[in-house]
């Protein structure tokens, strides 16, 4: 059997699982306001959407082990929004962390750190090198969104409409179509559209300022919601998960 849920095996199977073949995938998602017309759970909720799409695809060649789903994160940049819950870098350093060395104390020694939240993406893989450090482990921190076209929206939204907006509103249209608030949905033009032509070198490749929900819209989502469509979003989702079953397989391969 290629896919198991952590927390169904027996104490006493893990010793059977072969090290070089056996990956567990860590998921960590956030609860934080995503504007009007989207619930403060989406972030969690995707996450689980791809997780769900990896383990419909896991081939007969792997064994994959999925973590219980960690759903709150690093996301003090929505604190002023009422409803997101957020735990301190420290916090979610030490929780991933200590996940990870109990992963580690069985024969698993390969790790898929999963992430759905950019606001911990830099979070994870400064966890991951300390995890390699100590372990001695294959740890691979990715975002579902790493390998994904960027052609589906127009290049703007790639760039500046990255919270509530086409993507994430396509995503929920098609995981969780009751939880949308249809009337509330809108093209969020984002400030940082004008700042980057008024600081480029501020908002450009290069240097990343600092910034909070607030100072990106003040309903807290950017970009364009109303191009999102349920088949975007059932495309999205099942491209992310084709992606993550290659990664896996490289992954295998990767000798330990």
């Amino acid at each position: 059997m290629p896919v198991h849920h952590w927390e169904t095996i027996n104490t006493f199977a893990f010793k059977d699982f072969d090290p070089q073949r056996t990956i567990a995938i860590m998921a960590t998602g956030s609860i934080e306001q995503h504007g009007p017309h989207l619930p403060v759970g989406v972030d969690a909720m995707i996450v689980r959407g791809v997780l769900d799409g990896i383990l419909q695809r896991v081939p007969d060649d792997m064994t994959v082990i999925a973590l219980p789903i960690l759903p709150i994160g690093k996301a003090i940049e929505h604190e002023n929004f009422d409803g997101t819950l957020s735990l301190s870098t420290d916090t979610v350093m030490a929780l991933w962390r200590e996940i990870a060395a109990s992963v580690f104390r069985t024969p698993v020694r390969k790790l898929l750190m999963l992430n759905s939240h950019g606001g911990q993406s830099d979070v994870a893989r400064i966890v991951a090198r300390d995890l390699l450090a100590h372990h001695k482990a294959l740890v691979v921190p990715v975002s579902w969104w790493a390998y994904k076209a960027k052609t589906r929206y127009p290049a703007t939204e790639y760039i500046h409409g990255l919270h509530g907006g086409a993507e994430e509103t396509a995503l929920m249209l098609h995981l969780h179509p009751d939880l949308v608030n249809h009337k509330e949905i809108k093209n969020f033009v984002p400030v940082s559209l004008e700042k980057a032509q008024q600081y480029p070198m501020l908002y450009g490749s290069g240097a990343k300022q600092a910034w909070l929900a607030e100072d990106l819209h003040p309903q807290g989502a950017t970009g364009d919601a109303t191009i999102a469509t349920q088949e975007d979003g059932q495309k999205i989702c099942e491209e992310a998960a084709q992606s993550m079953i290659a990664l896996l397989q490289d992954m295998v391969a990767y000798q330990i």
